[in-house]
């Protein structure tokens, strides 16, 4: 059971196909699992007569129908014109999510939070990949696999970068924030997007600190420092950004680069003073 919600979620339809032939019919019991996967891979190759044979089979079978497997059922046999936001008219199974998530990617259908509140493990790549869904469920998805070192940090900061803000938007932050409000996903994107246009080095720690403040306020710190430490690390240590110094430190704290979060530190603390803020960092590096 395991092994094929491995395979659904990743995508990998056709070792499903050889793997469900060696399985015992156990798995079937609940669910109807097996038979549906199979009725899923007739419709892959065309064999449309058969499929709506075998479904019929299950739709006499089945005591408890499944709604959402026959609103795709319906879709990828194009026997039904459902509006694409709308075919999860049930609770979701999780027995059955991963199915349901290769047949959406193949219709090219939304997923919902839904999917990824069943299950954020297992559900975060499968939403991630597919392009249908709504793209702060996505950027969520994307956050939850790579705080479990499923994806990387270029990977995370592709998906940022994909989000679609026209230059009215990025020309206008104060404005553009006011319309995010509440769409955290989507303003750590924003707020992400800003810092790499800027062209000044000054303008951009501006914007990297900006970021990092918003992240705090929303949880999302460890992302924000970590997608911000290739643009921490082009920055030289110099009197410029001397008040900066200790949010600089705590960023290559949060990205394990102990060595270099000293060195900030004791600049500030040899150049200003030792003051709560260092004292704080110091903990931190302590830690």
């Amino acid at each position: 059971y395991l092994e094929i919600n491995y395979l659904l979620s990743t995508f990998q339809l056709e070792k499903v196909c050889s793997f469900i032939e060696q399985i015992n019919n156990e798995v079937n019991a609940k669910s109807n699992l097996i038979i549906k996967i199979e009725i899923f891979f007739i419709i892959l190759i065309d064999k449309s007569s058969e499929a709506e044979l075998l479904n019929s089979i299950l739709l006499e079978t089945e005591t408890d129908l499944d709604e959402n497997y026959q609103n795709l059922f319906n879709i990828l046999n194009n026997n039904e014109n459902l509006e694409i936001n709308n075919w999860i008219t049930k609770k979701i199974n999780s027995e059955l999510i991963f199915l349901y998530s290769a047949m959406a990617r193949i219709a090219e259908l939304p997923l919902d939070k839904n999917f990824l509140e069943v299950d954020p493990l297992n559900m975060a790549i499968p939403i991630i990949l597919n392009k249908s869904s709504p793209i702060d469920l996505r950027i969520k998805a994307a956050n939850q696999s790579f705080i479990n070192n499923d994806i990387s940090v270029d990977s995370l900061a592709a998906l940022y970068q994909s989000v679609d803000f026209n230059s009215k938007q990025l020309n206008n932050s104060q404005e553009t924030i006011k319309e995010l409000a509440g769409k955290n996903e989507l303003l750590l994107s924003y707020y992400f997007q800003l810092v790499n246009i800027q062209i000044f080095p000054s303008e951009r720690l501006e914007a990297v600190i900006n970021f990092w403040n918003f992240a705090k306020s929303s949880d999302l710190d460890q992302i924000a420092y970590s997608l911000s430490y290739k643009i921490i690390d082009s920055i030289e240590i110099t009197s410029e950004y001397l008040d900066y110094s200790p949010e600089i430190a705590i960023s290559y704290i949060y990205n394990n680069d102990f060595e270099k979060a000293l060195k900030w530190i004791d600049f500030y603390e040899n150049t200003k003073s030792v003051d709560e803020k260092s004292t704080f960092v110091r903990i931190l590096l302590n830690l």
